[in-house]
């Protein structure tokens, strides 16, 4: 997905803050061919399987997640999507349902992220028939002849290493066949870039990439995630206080911890964002942060192991859909507060960590901090148009309060020149020159600063 303009923003005043080059000028300035503008159609919009046309009919889709490798005793797997009725027409529902229930595929073939196993996979029920999908390969045969844009998206943002340009047109018809616009890679690393394509599929599910343009060459010099509210951080040994200072491996477990709490809460954030009705690329930002973090948490628990820090797994509970109000006041805390901050840190960790390790990981997770950061201020331009003066007012007071509490906490903050975390004093002063940064720029609560209301009108 392109860097959303409020992003943009955001990554330059952190890398200001932090002393580091910043290589998004360049790519900023720069004039591209390939434009949302020349596209007709939203594919993303609606769920994921809405319009989707299996070559056989089926009862029942549901697009699943892996975070694993397939394995049959995995309690990872995750419902991303669903379409039809269970079941419908099968001869004995309860058993048709307990095989679906039961099915875990170990084939699965379609990792999304290049150096992470996030397997997508889709299962059926068709009569009595329960099935998988779970390659590309598989999908294709599945599907064909590709009829609808819907199609193509899916075979594209779930199975394949393009992500659909969501939030804008982004699909075109082609003759008979469609073409999409959509990006590849990432701008994190010396010599790394991310590209815009344009993408064509044809009736058999055939991939051609018929254009690529690089969009953002990479940074060289690239956390706290957001926590919901049915986690309680596990307590501390007996006889041990939390505030003391630990060790680098104990830091490190604690923040693998903390992201894998936040991909509930991103989680929790797409299905709301969508029963609220807000726009599409919102909806599709959120579930895209979620598959972030599970990265993430991937990354910190092997640097916490490297460094003998052991991070157990978060136990989180139900998470309901909230009303606008709830949901705008815990994003003003941890979004627009804590997680804003978190990721103006990681930039400053990318750039100062004395370990080379930690300074190429902190890269990506910077840079992908920050578009959550963005995510979550873009949420609250769609919310504050959408709510009365009292909550408006609510949820300003939460935002001052989180930012409060922060500051008193970094007084205990964890420093260490290994890992690139400044002295307490120091934090305490990138606190107060952001704060005074975000001032200045209107709060980046104006619409005009990121494509909250772009996107709602489109």
């Amino acid at each position: 997905m392109p860097t959303p303009k409020r992003a943009r923003r955001l990554r330059l005043l952190f890398l200001g803050l932090a002393g580091a080059p910043s290589a998004l000028s360049a790519a900023a300035c720069s004039d591209d061919s390939i434009r949302a503008s020349d596209f007709h159609v939203d594919a993303c919009a609606g769920s994921p399987l809405d319009g989707v046309t299996p070559a056989v009919p089926v009862d029942y889709l549901e697009l699943r997640g892996d975070i694993q490798s397939g394995d049959s005793t995995s309690d990872t797997m995750h419902v991303i999507a669903s379409h039809g009725t269970r079941c419908a027409s099968a001869s004995d529902t309860t058993k048709c349902e307990a095989a679906l229930s039961a099915l875990r595929p170990t084939d699965l073939q379609s990792p999304k992220s290049l150096g992470f196993t996030d397997f997508r996979y889709l299962v059926f029920t068709r009569g009595d028939e329960v099935g998988a999908v779970t390659s590309i390969a598989a999908l294709k045969t599945f599907l064909a002849p590709f009829e609808t844009p819907k199609d193509g998206a899916l075979l594209l943002e779930e199975f394949s290493e393009h992500r659909v340009n969501c939030g804008s047109s982004n699909a075109r018809a082609s003759g008979d066949a469609f073409e999409f616009y959509t990006s590849t890679g990432h701008a994190c690393g010396a010599g790394a870039h991310r590209d815009d394509n344009i993408v064509r599929i044809a009736r058999d599910g055939t991939l051609t990439v018929v254009e690529t343009e690089v969009e953002e060459e990479g940074d060289p010099n690239c956390v706290i995630g957001r926590l919901p509210e049915g986690w309680r951080r596990r307590p501390a040994p007996r006889g041990v206080d939390p505030s003391s200072s630990r060790s680098v491996g104990d830091y490190l477990a604690s923040c693998a911890e903390l992201e894998a709490v936040s991909i509930h809460a991103f989680r929790r954030l797409a299905r709301e964002l969508r029963a609220h009705g807000a726009p599409t690329g919102l909806v599709a930002r959120a579930r895209r942060a979620a598959r972030d973090e599970i990265r993430h948490t991937r990354t910190t628990r092997r640097l916490a192991t490297r460094f003998g820090g052991t991070s157990p797994r978060p136990r989180v509970g139900a998470l309901p859909v909230r009303s606008l109000d709830a949901i705008a006041e815990e994003n003003a805390r941890e979004g627009c507060a804590r997680e804003t901050f978190g990721a103006l840190l990681a930039t400053v960790q990318a750039s100062r960590a004395t370990d080379a390790a930690v300074r190429e990981e902190m890269s990506v997770i910077a840079r992908e901090e920050t578009e959550h950061a963005a995510l979550a201020w873009d949420v609250a331009a769609w919310l504050d148009r959408v709510m009365d003066d009292d909550a408006r007012a609510k949820t300003r007071r939460a935002r001052e309060s989180a930012v409060a509490e922060l500051h008193a906490s970094l007084g205990r903050a964890f420093a260490s020149p290994l890992l690139g975390l400044p002295e307490p004093v120091e934090a305490r002063v990138l606190l107060t020159r952001m704060e005074s940064a975000l001032r200045e720029a209107g709060g980046f609560t104006d619409a005009s600063g990121g494509d909250g209301r772009r996107r709602e009108r489109a």
